[in-house]
């Protein structure tokens, strides 16, 4: 795959061993999205949610007064 930033690119269906595969303009692999333009601005901007979306889920826990300190920071590490 040929990653470019030219936007006038004939995309064109990539037949491997008689299957047809879809050019597609964004991916997620291994957690990181891959995109046809190399812009990075999505990939930060889908981190940032889900971080936000993994505080605010455990947020009741972390304020919860039953547990420790030192339970609560094992819990923030394992989220982080």
């Amino acid at each position: 795959m040929q990653v470019t930033r030219k936007t006038n690119i004939i995309k064109q269906d990539i037949e491997v061993a008689g299957k047809s595969y879809e050019v597609v303009n964004q991916f997620i692999y291994l957690g990181s999205q891959i995109n046809s333009r190399n812009v990075i601005k999505e990939e930060i901007r889908l981190r940032i949610l889900a971080g936000s979306r993994s505080l605010f889920t455990n947020k009741k826990l972390l304020k919860n007064k039953d547990l420790n300190a030192a339970s609560k920071l094992q819990i923030h590490k394992s989220i982080i």
